[in-house]
């Protein structure tokens, strides 16, 4: 209800009574009947000159719908809080909940042909791609300080993939523990393949493209590192 609403963000805020007055014009006996529950609605200009006082939106103060979006420097240190609102609010981590991640893009180029040898410069950060935190909890089941932006080249993950998609990679996923396309390398090459898990326990690496027939079996005879999970193709592909 709007009395509540009122009561809170002018706590979070630190404006008494007298000050939301003198900021929307009014005189005190009117805050008091919107604190009081007298008033159940707030409209045009009051609306609009004891949202911006309050530093909340205009939406949320007249209805309680969308984000409440307090500035970090109108709130009030919580030990000065009054119980009842303290008991009432959410707790947020302002990294863990930033609107953004700033996902590294790795120089690495893997190979989704024959694994011809590329320039691979390792973990080298070449640039950084801002992804919606939202995007990323709603699309990618990954933890986000684990994920690193390649590009693959060639076209034997096609039509999974193709030549020059961008790719996401979950790097904490340094063993296959569920079939999918991972980035291996052996023999100083980098590839992107897709590996099976067979009922012998052996792996199966092979490509998506049905064009590309070759197959390898890791049975503990290929040196092969496995450095992350293909979680999503800037194609719009969840893998």
């Amino acid at each position: 209800m709007l009395s509540q609403r009122l009561k809170t963000a002018m706590d979070l805020a630190g404006i008494s009574q007298a000050r939301l007055a003198r900021a929307c014009g009014v005189r005190p006996p009117s805050v008091n009947g919107w604190l009081s529950g007298k008033s159940k609605f707030l409209r045009g200009e009051n609306l609009l000159k004891a949202a911006k006082a309050l530093q909340v939106s205009e939406e949320w103060l007249a209805t309680g719908k969308g984000p409440m979006r307090i500035e970090a420097s109108h709130i009030k240190p919580l030990n000065n809080l009054d119980p009842a609102v303290l008991e009432n609010l959410i707790y947020m981590d302002p990294i863990t909940h930033a609107g953004e991640v700033q996902i590294p893009v790795l120089a690495a180029v893997p190979s989704m042909g024959s694994g011809e040898t590329l320039t691979y410069d390792g973990d080298q950060i070449i640039n950084v791609l801002p992804v919606s935190r939202t995007w990323l909890e709603r699309n990618v089941n990954a933890k986000p300080d684990n994920l690193r932006v390649i590009t693959g080249a060639g076209d034997s993950m096609h039509p999974t993939f193709s030549n020059g998609d961008m790719l996401l990679v979950d790097v904490s996923k340094i063993k296959v523990d569920v079939d999918g396309v991972y980035v291996l390398s052996a023999h100083d090459r980098l590839f992107i393949k897709r590996v099976r898990q067979r009922l012998d326990g052996h792996f199966e690496v092979s490509s998506d493209n049905p064009t590309v027939k070759t197959v390898d079996v890791l049975n503990g005879e290929h040196e092969i590192k496995v450095h992350g999970r293909v979680v999503w193709a800037w194609n719009g592909k969840t893998l």
